[in-house]
This record gives structure tokens, sequence and C-alpha cells, in this order.
């Protein structure tokens, strides 16, 4: 369970909307496609690299583990808090930033 002050802290950085904390959503956040499930201590929902900056720096300070996560379609069990920790979801950072035709490269973000 994260602090309040931290919470507080985190709500600040992504808005209290995208701090998820309550058992309900959590358990949404505790499985992939692996067997077992792991409840997390909270979920962010960052929309900027300034955000997942600013949250970075919160973690190290409070010696919070962060896993960061996509869709949640792991195999593996990689995209859960098995070791505790804070899930980082990057399900709101999913623009395409640039494409280049020529190159057959494109810049999208995590999400």
């Amino acid at each position: 369970m994260l602090e309040k002050s931290v919470q507080n802290e985190l709500k600040a950085i992504v808005g209290k909307e995208w701090v998820l904390t309550q058992p309900e959503d959590l358990a949404t956040y505790s499985y992939d496609a692996y067997v077992r499930e792991f409840t997390p201590d909270g979920v962010l929902l960052p929309g900027s690299t300034k955000e997942i900056s600013r949250i970075m720096k919160v973690a190290f300070r409070e010696g919070i583990k962060i896993v960061p996560r996509g869709a949640g379609t792991n195999l593996s069990g990689n995209s859960v808090a098995r070791q505790g920790g804070v899930i980082l979801c990057f399900t709101r950072m999913n623009k395409i930033l640039e494409i280049d035709v020529g190159n057959r490269c494109a810049v999208v973000q995590p999400g």
C-alpha cells in the first residue's frame, strides 16, 4: 500500500483519476496471461515522458519498485508486480509520433 503522502504527490503529477489504489482497480492489474496473480500497491497511468520522469524520481526516493506495463498480454508474468510495487501502465501513451515511409520506420509511444 502506498502511503497517503506519496499517493498525493503522484496524484499531483498525473492527476487523481490516473492513480489507482482501490482493490477493485488493482485486481485488474494483478494478472496477465501468466498463471499466478500478484496485486500491485498501486497503478499509475502517465500521459507523458515528463510525468514518467517525475514518477521515477519519487519512486527512487521512496524505494518503490516500478513495473512497466503495456497491454498486459504477457505470457510470463513480466507485466505484474511479482515483488510488490507500482504498475506504470502506458495505455494513455498510445500515439504515433512519426512515420518515415522511405526508411520504413515509425516512432510510437509505448502504449
